[in-house]
């Protein structure tokens, strides 16, 4: 009787044409057994691998794993059941990092994300500190300097209250979404001390992806990782 290890990665941040082209190459260099599935821009890539022994079916298992996470890089995020929301609040709360959000919207997606996880409280403040602040949420706006040096850019704005709301805080990290504008689509942005980074997003994502989106960056730039 065979015996049977599965595994799991989980994957996001790369085009869905990369992943299934890695994912394809996979199965022509001999993969025993190789499943995708995506939800919220989030992929699971199952492997399984059988042999006569759980030992031999482990280690086939294991040494495919160890092959294709290679191949996917920074954008492995965990394995198993964890969560991108878990994965990146293990990466805050590992390097003593506090992100923050800049304004109500953006506070709602990543606090229904983060919500109920153990110690999330101690990575991210729900709005305590900025959009929920009386004191806080009316500094929170674009600096007129920046305004006027770049009129009309929406991404600087975005950066600027970013960059007011993370200071108000005391925190590492800001997150802005804005939804889409005339002539601007909708796009996520992550403020540090390291400066700032955007990312453009489809106009039809579901708040759960919108909200991958943003924890993916956190990750990444708390893990020193590629952006």
């Amino acid at each position: 009787m065979l015996q049977i290890q599965m595994q799991i990665l989980r994957v996001f941040g790369l085009p869905s044409a990369e992943v299934s082209s890695i994912v394809r190459t996979a199965r022509e260099e001999g993969c025993p057994s190789l499943r995708l599935k995506e939800r919220d821009g989030e992929y699971l890539v199952c492997i399984q691998a059988s042999a006569p022994t759980q030992a031999m079916a482990d280690e086939y298992c294991d040494r495919w794993t160890r092959k294709i996470r290679d191949r996917f890089g920074d954008a492995v995020y965990g394995m198993g059941d964890t969560t991108l929301a878990q994965a990146t609040l293990d990466a805050l709360l590992k390097k003593r990092r506090l992100l923050v959000a800049a304004d109500e919207l953006t506070g709602r997606l990543l606090g229904g994300a983060l919500r109920g996880l153990e110690h999330s409280e101690a990575a991210f403040d729900f709005g305590t500190q900025t959009y929920s602040s009386p004191l806080n949420a009316k500094r929170i706006v674009a600096p007129a300097a920046l305004l006027k040096k770049f009129p009309g850019d929406v991404v600087q704005a975005a950066a600027g209250r970013a960059q007011i709301a993370m200071e108000l805080a005391g925190a590492d990290y800001a997150a802005v979404y804005m939804p889409a504008t005339v002539g601007q689509a909708p796009f996520v942005l992550l403020c540090s001390k390291q400066g700032a980074a955007a990312c453009a997003l489809s106009p039809d994502l579901t708040d759960t992806a919108i909200a991958n989106n943003i924890l993916d960056l956190v990750r990444r730039r708390a893990l020193g990782l590629h952006l």
